[in-house]
């Protein structure tokens, strides 16, 4: 048997029965056919091949990895907007050992990717598997950021009031791409949060891509004014069959930062929250932006889960 024919990696239909498990191997690692996954599991790898169907995005990038016949890996990109991919490998105990082949997926992935204009792919995992870090190392990619996920109920008290002055907020509706594109982009000037994405993607590709995350009112994006003067942005997003909102971006600009700018557009995310009857606000924070997470535990918020990004730009950096 010839080397082509005893390793290859092939496309597949997330709907479709193969494909199915190729998503099985993804989810599940080892578990490469349905027989013994549980009917609680089976409902995962549903909702990864509906993943990309539910947002709006295109999620045909599955590819499987087989040798002499066997599928011993797969890898799925699922596209959204903003010209980035959210990409999948299986867990580190279902690779291997076919690190290698999962590489060679991942390679022909970002080809494809390529080809579809994307410029910024990125994995989140868990950081105790070391074995997809390391696969993920192999295949190009950095490590961004460690990614903390919190959470605050928002019936909780607020921590004791800081002096800020006072603030208008404009929402998007209000605004617009005038008002949000060059405040956004002076927010992450500096930034201590996953520095590494600094000048990967045009202003307007990251906007594009916050409005894709969760369901996206105009009206709950918020620019921070005081003088006529923009201090910051908060972008809130209700998350689907939750009372819940999503803190999908929050920034401050370089030369306002340190004086309680951030507590003000938290009070005002708790505010909207209590008016709206919702419960509970989540965010993603890097877990090296200490000045952040020193505003986010005043405001009790708990860390529930951690998971690490890696990135690879298939686009020069400040550029397309």
């Amino acid at each position: 048997m010839t080397a082509s024919t005893a390793a290859t990696i092939t496309r597949f239909r997330p709907e479709d029965p193969p494909g199915r498990a190729v998503l099985t191997r993804i989810v599940f690692g080892a578990a490469s056919d349905g027989t013994a996954i549980q009917a609680d599991d089976r409902r995962e790898v549903e909702l990864l091949a509906s993943y990309g169907q539910r947002e709006g995005y295109s999620a045909d990038m599955l590819y499987g990895g087989f040798q002499r016949g066997k599928l011993v890996t797969g890898t799925l990109a699922v596209e959204s907007p903003g010209r980035m991919a959210l990409v999948f490998i299986p867990p580190g105990r279902g690779m291997e050992p076919h690190e290698s082949m999962t590489i060679r997926a991942l390679d022909i992935l970002r080809s494809e990717a390529r080809r579809r204009d994307i410029v910024l792919l990125q994995a989140l995992v868990d950081p105790a598997d070391r074995q997809q870090a390391n696969v993920l190392a192999g295949a190009g990619y950095s490590k961004l950021a460690t990614l903390l996920y919190c959470r605050r109920m928002v019936h909780v008290a607020p921590p004791p009031a800081i002096s800020v002055r006072d603030l208008e907020f404009v929402t998007y509706a209000e605004g617009g791409d005038s008002l949000f594109l060059p405040a956004v982009a002076a927010t992450y000037e500096g930034s201590l949060d996953c520095p590494g994405l600094a000048g990967l993607r045009a202003i307007e590709d990251v906007v594009t891509g916050h409005r894709a995350t969760g369901e996206y009112d105009p009206n709950l994006w918020y620019a921070a004014k005081s003088d006529g003067e923009t201090l910051g942005v908060l972008l809130l997003s209700p998350v689907a069959g939750r009372s819940c909102f999503e803190v999908v971006y929050m920034g401050v600009v370089p030369e306002h930062r340190g004086c309680g700018v951030g507590s003000a557009l938290l009070a005002h995310a708790c505010r909207v929250c209590e008016e709206k009857g919702i419960d509970e606000l989540i965010l993603a924070v890097d877990r090296e932006n200490t000045p952040a997470r020193a505003v986010y535990d005043h405001w009790a918020f708990a860390t529930i889960a951690q998971r690490d990004a890696w990135i690879f730009p298939l686009a020069e950096r400040g550029g397309d």
